[in-house]
C-alpha cells in the first residue's frame, strides 16, 4: 500500500510505525499531561500504558496511530484512529469483500472519500466493570474520588474499510475506537466523535 496523507484533528497526535517510538511517546505523554499536577508520576504510567497498547499495535501490523492529546468538547476520550494493512489472506477483490460486509452487517455505512470508497461498520461493548476494577488501582489526582457504582463505561469501536474501486492494492484498515459514558450525554458525544473520525477517514489521500 503507498504512503497516504489526510487532514489530522487539532488536538491530536500521529504516531508513526516506521519511527522510533521512543520520542514520539514521549511527545505524546507530555501533551497530555501538561498543566496537570503530580506530572511526572502520571507521565510515568501513562507511558508504560501507552507504550504497551503501541507495541501490541505493530505486532498486529499497524503503519500509524492517530491520537487524542487536547479535550474534545472539554473531555479526553481517549479517542485513536489505527490505520491497518487490508488483510491480505482473502481471496477476493476487496470490492467483494466490501460487498459481504455490508450485506451481513447491520447499520454498515457507505460513503466516498474523492476517488476512494468508504465502509464503515459500528461495534459497542460494555466496559463497566473494568472501569470500575481500574478505579481501585489508580489514584486519580486531581480529580474528586468516584463512586464505582456511579461508573457506566462504553466503548465504540468503528472500523473503516477504505480503498480505490480500481486498484486492489491500495486497500486499509482503518479502526477508530472511544470510551465514553453510557448516558444521553455520552451517545451525544460518541456522536460527535464517529463524525470527527468520520471527517477524518474521508480526507485520505494517497500520497
Amino acid at each position: 500500500m503507498r504512503k497516504i496523507e489526510y487532514a489530522l484533528p487539532s488536538g491530536w497526535a500521529e504516531i508513526d510505525f516506521a519511527a522510533d517510538l521512543a520520542p514520539q511517546v514521549q511527545d505524546v505523554v507530555q501533551r497530555l499531561t501538561q498543566g496537570a499536577g503530580d506530572a511526572e508520576r502520571q507521565r510515568v504510567v501513562i507511558s508504560a500504558a501507552l507504550r504497551e497498547n503501541l507495541e501490541g499495535l505493530r505486532e498486529q501490523g499497524a503503519s500509524l496511530f492517530l491520537t487524542e492529546v487536547e479535550p474534545f468538547m472539554g473531555v479526553l476520550t481517549g479517542v485513536s484512529i489505527t490505520v491497518f494493512p487490508f488483510p491480505d489472506d482473502l481471496d477476493e477483490d476487496p470490492m467483494d469483500t466490501l460487498v459481504s460486509v455490508a450485506s451481513q452487517t447491520p447499520g454498515a455505512v457507505v460513503f466516498e472519500a474523492g476517488e476512494l470508497v468508504v465502509l464503515r461498520t459500528i461495534e459497542t461493548d460494555d466496559r463497566t466493570e473494568a472501569v470500575r476494577e481500574q478505579l481501585d488501582l489508580v489514584e486519580a489526582a486531581d480529580l474528586p474520588a468516584v463512586d464505582p457504582a456511579d461508573v457506566e463505561a462504553v466503548r465504540t469501536s468503528a472500523t473503516y474499510y477504505v480503498g480505490h474501486p480500481g486498484a486492489p492494492d491500495d486497500w486499509m484498515v482503518m479502526v477508530a475506537q472511544m470510551s465514553t459514558r453510557g448516558d444521553e450525554a455520552g451517545k451525544d458525544l460518541v456522536e460527535k466523535l464517529l463524525g470527527l473520525c468520520d471527517a477524518t477517514v474521508g480526507s485520505v489521500r494517497f500520497a
